[in-house]
């Protein structure tokens, strides 16, 4: 009953799309993004630590690129009343061919996630907490067997702190996450991901990342994090941080242009021909270009297409590999501050 209930109230959740997803991937929100948002955090933590009570600390922009600009000029964001973020995306890859076998697979991606910002102990520690969910559609007319959809459900808390060093901090987080074909709550789905990473800024323009990440339970459990923001002007910011970089380019005080790149690399346990907790693997990665339009400081929007390429997916214990040809993709996205 419980499950049924929990299953209910994420589908509303998701706006009741009947093929519902999150990249999150909950890694839907790039790290520049994060990085940046938790230096000036950080940063205005360790400020009002030192400032008198009847001073206004500066809080953090939630938008993409005002943020990191904001971040790196140091100055106060127009979204300082705005911690909290709920972020949707809707990706459309159309059917393709597969290698070694005859027949189709084309997939839809969706995702919700909503994150909030604030400070514990005083104002001191900057702490960000999450939610998401990703649904994967699977349209296949190949014999080789793969579930309908696969789902995703994530939840996480992550904190930014000073290190020893001068311009350096420390950002950890934990996500404990559910990965499965059914919406499943169950212990076999359960995955305990984790991060850690160094956060070096020498300038106002510079930003060097390093640090790992951490898949318990999966086929590659660590990860490398490393690479730099860098924004020599009030037009250009590159954002070489994985899993999704990009090169960003401001049109107009509300219109930018982007180019972008994404690897994603997840496992579910799904059933496989009536067997029960099959580990199944799923990669792809795509480039393409985009336009991120800000209505207000509330809404923005970004469209983008692309090539998606490299795709497989890959039965754990030997029982199979999919190959899918490379193609085009869409994606449509909407961001909402509160």
């Amino acid at each position: 009953m419980l499950r049924s209930i929990s299953v209910a109230v994420l589908f509303v959740f998701l706006f009741s799309y009947p093929a519902f997803s999150l990249e999150t991937d909950t890694r839907m929100e790039s790290k520049a993004t994060v990085i940046a948002q938790a230096l000036q955090q950080a940063e205005t933590a360790m400020q009002a630590s030192t400032t008198p009570p009847t001073e206004t600390a500066v809080e953090v922009n939630k938008d993409y690129r005002q943020s990191l600009e904001a971040e790196l000029k140091n100055e106060p964001s127009e979204d300082e009343d705005l911690p909290g973020e709920f972020s949707n995306y809707y990706r459309y890859m159309p059917r393709q061919g597969v290698s070694e076998n005859r027949g189709t697979v084309g997939i839809t991606e969706a995702a919700s996630e909503y994150t909030y910002e604030f400070k514990a102990f005083g104002e001191k520690l900057p702490l960000e907490v999450g939610i998401g969910a990703q649904y994967v559609g699977i349209d296949n007319s190949t014999n080789f067997s793969l579930p309908r959809r696969l789902t995703e459900v994530t939840t996480g808390i992550e904190a930014t702190l000073p290190f020893f060093f001068d311009k350096t901090y420390l950002r950890l987080g934990v996500a404990p996450s559910f990965f499965s074909d059914n919406w499943s709550f169950d212990s076999i789905d359960f995955k305990m991901l984790g991060k850690a990473y160094f956060i070096y800024k020498p300038s106002d323009k510079l930003i060097f990342v390093g640090g790992v990440a951490a898949f318990p339970g999966f086929y590659s459990s660590i990860a490398p994090i490393a690479g730099v923001i860098y924004k020599p002007d009030n037009k250009w910011s590159f954002n070489l941080i994985p899993p999704r970089p990009n090169i960003d380019y401001a049109l107009t005080k509300k219109l930018n242009v982007f180019a972008e790149y994404s690897l994603t690399s997840n496992e579910y346990k799904v059933t496989k021909d009536d067997e029960r907790n099959i580990t199944l693997q799923y990669q792809e990665q795509h480039a393409g270009l985009g336009l991120n339009y800000r209505f207000n400081k509330y809404i923005e929007s970004s469209v983008s297409m692309g090539q998606i390429f490299k795709r497989n997916f890959q039965y754990r214990d030997s029982l199979g590999k999919l190959k899918i040809q490379s193609g085009l993709y869409s994606e449509f996205k909407v961001t909402v501050n509160m």
